[in-house]
């Protein structure tokens, strides 16, 4: 099974190299992307569910080390998706919302999402252990 991230020097990024093999090979939704993303995080669960109709807007949501994760999205053409993303955990609270292109297959979405989440996760951790 290709593996869309690596860890170098304890950090987790993008391995865009098997990124790009894994999506040539199945063509991935969003969701099946940002599932994929999250077990390899360490996510024990994702979850995603439709909001009103109406509103056609998707809801993931996800924790990673204790960061909870939880994103909106929303179609707003055949090639860009508007993304609000909001990660939280006892002390920390970070949300962002970006729009982001199928044609670039969400890569950068995807490098900010893991990199915000380790900060998130960082500052949580300095907050609890009194370095802040």
């Amino acid at each position: 099974m290709l593996e869309i991230t690596k860890v170098v020097d304890g950090r987790r990024i993008v391995c865009e190299s098997t990124y790009l093999a894994w999506w040539q090979l199945k063509s991935p939704s969003f969701f099946e992307l940002i599932t994929k993303l999250s077990f390899e995080m360490g996510s024990s669960y994702a979850v995603t569910k439709s909001l009103p109709p109406q509103l056609d807007i998707q809801e993931l949501c996800m924790s990673v080390h204790g960061v909870n994760v939880i994103l909106h999205w929303k179609k707003v053409n055949s090639l860009e998706y508007l993304i609000k993303t909001d990660l939280f955990c006892k002390n920390i609270k970070h949300d962002w919302v970006t729009a982001s292109r199928a044609q670039d297959l969400y890569i950068p979405y995807v490098g900010s999402l893991i990199e915000n989440i380790r900060s998130v996760w960082y500052e949580n951790y300095k907050a609890e252990v009194g370095l802040s």
